[in-house]
């Protein structure tokens, strides 16, 4: 899948358990330049676990600074870790471990990143 024809796309709300490479690709594909917010979601059948150290989180950490920097001047971006009643990252994300990158270009704020 790709969303290189979304051009006006504003706003996308991946369900997943685990960004993989998958989801890297999908928002590597985003050519709207006005994007305002992606929304990772858990599946509701999510039972609690660890994070995962995966080579994915870096993957994610680059194709997500370069789609901030793809952004119209004034546009910000909010990359948002849904924090439902089961999420693993709920307060369990260390952001400056898993998304270094991300980390010092964006605001952190609960389970919410800010650029």
């Amino acid at each position: 899948m790709t969303l290189s024809n979304c051009r006006e796309l504003r706003e996308l709300e991946i369900c997943v358990l685990h960004p993989m490479a998958e989801e890297s690709n999908l928002i590597s594909s985003i050519t709207s330049t006005n994007i305002q917010r992606i929304t990772f979601t858990p599946p509701l059948s999510h039972k609690r676990q660890s994070v995962p150290d995966r080579p994915d989180w870096t993957k994610l950490d680059n194709c997500l600074c370069q789609l901030v920097g793809r952004l119209e001047r004034g546009v910000r971006l909010e990359v948002v870790f849904q924090a439902l009643d089961r999420p693993w990252w709920s307060g369990e994300l260390d952001f400056e471990k898993y998304l270094p990158r991300v980390f010092e270009k964006g605001r952190v704020d609960g389970g919410q990143i800010i650029f």
